[in-house]
Parts: C-alpha cells; structure tokens; sequence
C-alpha cells in the first residue's frame, strides 16, 4: 500500500474514532493505527478483546458498586462511565482491525492482457 493510501486510511481511521468516542475515541484510533502498521492487525483486534474483557469486567465492578436498581436500557453507559468508555475503545480498536486486514489480507491485482485467463498468462497465440 502506498504511502498517501495509508495516510488517507489513518485520516480515515480517526476521523470515524472522533464520531464513535470524541476525543478518546480519537486517541484510540491513533494507538490502534499505529500498533496496526508497527505490530499487525492482529494485535489490534487482540487489543479490542482485551479491551471489550476488561469492559465487561468494569461493567460487573460499577454494577456492584452502585448496588441500586437502574433501568438498564436507558441508565447503562451513564451509571457506568468507564465501562462504556472501555466499551467504545474497544469499537474503535475492532473498526481499525477489521479495516487494517481488509487492507492488508487483500490479493493484489493481477496485471494480465486483456481476454487472457490464468491458464493462458505469459503464453502468446
């Protein structure tokens, strides 16, 4: 992938970050982009289990915490700030790995003459 094509794609990237979580979501979107380019897709999506791991974890601790009846369809993400922060860096650490490998796990594009077939490349008539 060329240089502007991987720029563009990390603009992109943290662009789609500032939507899912403003400012953090920001800051994910870059450490995810970097890891991505330094370490693989790989250990970004392992960075988003580990992180939707931890957010379920939080998600039990606050909701221990708080020990009062809440309507979980309306009150979640504000009676559990971290959890749900947790749980939007995780989003935006699964968008920049799906989108990392579909970038990278890409067949590169054949150069054959036009008509020819795979069996016929590099033969003439």
């Amino acid at each position: 992938m060329s240089t502007r094509a991987t720029l563009v794609t990390a603009i992109v990237l943290v662009a789609v970050g500032i939507v899912i979580g403003g400012v953090v979501g920001a800051v994910a979107a870059v450490v995810a982009v970097a890891v991505g380019h330094w370490r693989g897709y790989r250990a970004v999506a392992a960075a988003a289990l580990a992180a939707l791991v931890l957010a379920a974890l939080l998600t039990a601790f606050e909701a221990a915490a708080t020990a009062r009846p809440t309507d979980y369809l309306f009150d979640f993400a504000r009676d559990r700030p971290l959890a749900a922060e947790v749980g939007r860096i995780a989003g935006v650490f699964a968008l920049v790995a799906v989108a990392l490998a579909a970038i990278l796990e890409r067949e590169p594009t054949s150069h054959r003459p036009p008509g020819a077939t795979s069996d016929e490349e590099g033969t003439s008539p």
